[in-house]
């Protein structure tokens, strides 16, 4: 697959940062780089960006990435490198502070989760029609209902689910990022569009 430069070294990063908590362990990593929330003795402004980093497991690191590389390159191509750069940032951080707010005082976070819903979401905005595969689903499934199905999932364990161990209010603030930004672009665009008389 030939990933656009950006999208290529996010992955690339990734995947080193969780070599190195593998060999280092992810206990010391976790107490320095995830999320804490602000209240907590453990807090570093960092922490806004360096819990992207950060995965619990290889399961957790290959849903993250598999998402990040079948999505992220289209919102590359739309924003441009230095932008996409800014956007998966500001996704990550936008989303962590959602999670903040409904966080207990002592639960840290860590992950690129919030990210991913904000690249998905955008994605699904712009490309509703386009049909993605599921695993083990022979059939195409329109990207929309994906979209939704997800986002009912994740507001509904959000307020109903058990204690999982999910940052499930950090997907949802990644997902109103993400559609925040489709709106402010949209918007954008009508606007030029009437100072170009198009």
């Amino acid at each position: 697959m030939n990933l656009p430069t950006i999208t290529k070294n996010i992955l690339l990063i990734n995947i080193a940062v969780f070599l190195l908590t593998q060999l280092f362990g992810l206990r010391l990593s976790v107490e320095h780089f995830a999320l804490f929330p602000i209240s907590n003795p453990n807090f570093q402004i960092w922490q806004f960006i360096s819990h992207m980093f950060l995965h619990a497991n290889i399961l957790h690191i290959l849903m993250n990435m598999l998402m990040f590389i079948s999505f992220a390159p289209f919102c590359e191509r739309v924003f441009g490198e230095k932008r996409f750069t800014i956007f998966y940032l500001a996704s990550g951080v936008f989303a962590s502070i959602f999670y903040l707010m409904f966080a207990g005082p002592s639960i840290p976070i860590i992950g690129a989760s919030g990210a991913m819903f904000s690249i998905f979401i955008f994605f699904a905005l712009c490309n509703p029609e386009e049909k993605i595969y599921l695993f083990f689903i022979p059939i195409g499934i329109r990207i929309k209902i994906v979209a939704i199905g997800l986002l009912i999932f994740e507001i509904w364990s959000a307020l109903f689910g058990a204690n999982d161990g999910v940052g499930h209010t950090a997907h949802i603030g990644g997902a109103i990022f993400g559609t925040l930004i489709f709106l402010s672009l949209n918007k954008w665009e009508q606007l030029r569009n009437l100072s170009t008389g198009r």
